[in-house]
């Protein structure tokens, strides 16, 4: 039996205006995990003895940095790991049904969303199929706001030829969703969605404004 406290939570900021990072924190401390940051150089991180940071010595990007999460994930004890932005708000029973989820999931499990996007919520049969929804978006997937993985599930990613081959420092999402497409492992989302997402301004493409195509579905706290 896994319980919300086996899921290890980590973190990825990166300097953004305006700052959503001390929020994404103070909703993740709500959430029974232990917490790492991986953060970018520059960010503006306040000290907080509940959350652990380690701070890249220079600046990697979006996808370096997410493969240095998938890192420290693996370096670890745990078995099941929450990748998420720094622009996240958790509903209150958003790690409850993950790991309700890791409890009864297929064998051939890939990593499962807690984010839901209004954009991708079109593309899903969101009326007959509440609650964990398996989909095979892959390339066309938006948002890796929250990612669900097993050990064994973040390994094979990141020996993937689809992943490692990846130059470009943007598509997080639709790589890892393409990759387990390509793997015949299941990619599950939640109707609604379990997290918010809360950024205004990409900081990726920098003046580029979420719109509500990028908020989460029907999210609830």
């Amino acid at each position: 039996m896994i319980y919300p406290s086996d899921i290890y939570m980590l973190i990825r900021t990166a300097p953004r205006s305006p700052n959503t990072f001390a929020n994404t924190v103070k909703s993740a401390l709500q959430c029974p995990c232990e917490i790492t940051v991986i953060a970018e150089p520059g960010c503006r991180i306040r000290a907080n003895q509940a959350v652990e940071v380690r701070e890249s010595p220079k600046k990697q990007g979006a996808f370096e940095n997410f493969k240095r999460a998938a890192s420290v994930a693996l370096s670890s004890d745990y078995n099941y790991f929450l990748i998420c932005e720094d622009d996240v708000e958790f509903s209150k029973d958003a790690v409850q049904k993950a790991a309700e989820l890791v409890n009864e999931l297929p064998n051939r499990f890939g990593c499962a969303s807690l984010y839901l996007s209004n954009h991708c919520a079109k593309q899903i049969d969101v009326l007959s199929t509440p609650g964990w929804v398996k989909h095979d978006l892959g390339w066309n997937w938006w948002g890796s706001v929250a990612l669900l993985f097993s050990r064994l599930s973040l390994s094979v990613l990141l020996g993937h030829d689809t992943f490692k081959n990846h130059r470009s420092n943007r598509h997080v999402d639709a790589v890892v969703m393409r990759s387990f497409n390509e793997l015949k492992m299941n990619t599950y989302t939640h109707v609604p969605s379990l997290v918010q997402h809360t950024g205004i301004i990409s900081s990726i493409k920098p003046g580029l404004i979420h719109s509500h195509r990028s908020k989460g579905y029907n999210y609830e706290n």
